[in-house]
């Protein structure tokens, strides 16, 4: 019985995987010739190591300067970050520097720095990102040419360290973890089933945003300005959800050097995932699927070795899971541009199943670290 159930989550996982690819290949392009004010928001603390990177990106932005603001909030950093934003300020006339003082109750830290610069923004789009994020020119340009009248809110592609720079087999494990489910979420989206993105580039209508009451019913948990809030914008309103494959708009992140602050971080993203079920039933039966997959290979696949009974369904499964893999990836980074990511493939699988088990106990009921601040 057990053998047949890991057949089911397989197959279901395998049929997933096709939808993804199916995606992939459907992409759309968009080019609205629309040029409407824009906020960007980045929520900042202790950031003095990569804010100055981050600042300089967006002040050669090719977007109109009289046409979009820059809007930095300082959640109770402890370092310089301030001072260097302070001292942009000086420079570039469009940076607005907002500081938290006091947070609402029951409001986590990341969601109400962003609610507050929203909330004094000018923009009818809102922009996202992370202050360790690199930004090309023309990335305000090319992700607001997405937003057609009928669209809500656009994803965009962001990714761990440029092509052909990642100096480690761990850096490169982390890096296509990351694709892997940037691939997934574009494939998704382009299907017209968005189930995920990320607010390390990330934009949305302001209409959108306040249409679903903000972060209002999602406040209390500790993630989701990204996720969570795509749901509710999908379920919710009538707005569509656009990706972003214009190669011009993709924004690249740093690797966590640490595998205890790598953990910490993918725990604080699983936990979430029980949340799902209230958000979008269908990511959330996703998720636990993936989830069992996981776990069911673990388990089978050793007692494969000693119990002859078990025969050689362990196996078929784990290389349909591998097959899946791979051909979402390979269809990813050719979409993408980071075919160099595929040397990291094997190394990647085998590191799977024990680590996305691990993050989705300790990410639902156990305790991270995030930004000095324990949860």
């Amino acid at each position: 019985m057990s053998m047949i159930f890991l057949l089911i989550i397989t197959i279901i996982y395998f049929i997933s995987g096709t939808l993804f690819f199916i995606g992939l290949i459907r992409r759309r392009n968009f080019s609205s010739s629309e040029k409407p004010f824009t906020s960007v928001v980045i929520a900042v603390r202790n950031e003095e190591k990569y804010i100055k990177n981050c600042l300089l990106d967006l002040s050669k932005q090719s977007y109109p300067n009289e046409l979009f603001e820059i809007i930095l909030v300082d959640d109770h950093s402890e370092d310089n970050t301030g001072k260097i934003i302070k001292e942009f300020q000086k420079r570039v006339n469009n940076i607005k520097l907002l500081e938290i003082r006091e947070r609402a109750e029951k409001f986590s830290p990341k969601k109400y720095a962003l609610y507050e610069g929203i909330k004094k923004s000018r923009g009818e789009i809102i922009l996202t990102t992370d202050a360790d994020c690199r930004l090309q020119p023309k990335w305000i340009e090319s992700m607001v040419k997405n937003f057609t009248p009928e669209c809500g809110m656009v994803a965009g592609f962001s990714q761990i360290s440029e092509k052909n720079k990642i100096d480690s087999v761990s850096t490169g494990v982390q890096a296509l973890d990351f694709f892997s489910m940037m691939s997934a979420a574009a494939g998704a989206i382009s299907l017209g089933f968005p189930l995920a993105a990320s607010g390390q580039n990330l934009a949305y209508r302001k209409d959108a945003f306040y249409k679903v009451g903000g972060f209002s019913k999602i406040k209390h948990r500790i993630s989701g300005d990204d996720t969570l809030l795509l749901q509710m914008i999908k379920k919710y309103t009538d707005f569509k959800i656009n990706f972003s494959f214009n190669k011009e708009s993709f924004v690249t992140t740093y690797p966590i050097k640490s595998l205890k602050e790598l953990f910490s971080q993918r725990a604080r993203w699983a936990s979430n995932a029980f949340y799902q079920r209230k958000t979008d039933i269908l990511f959330f039966i996703y998720l636990i699927n993936l989830y069992l997959i996981n776990l069911g290979l673990i388990i089978f696949l050793p007692l494969s070795a000693f119990f002859k009974e078990l025969g050689l369904i362990p196996v078929c499964c784990l290389l349909l899971k591998w097959l899946t893999d791979f051909s979402v990836i390979l269809k990813g980074a050719k979409t993408f541009d980071r075919i160099d990511l595929l040397k990291y493939f094997i190394y990647w699988e085998l590191f799977q199943p024990i680590y996305f088990v691990f993050v989705g106990i300790t990410g639902t009921i156990g305790k991270f670290t995030w930004k000095g601040r324990k949860y």
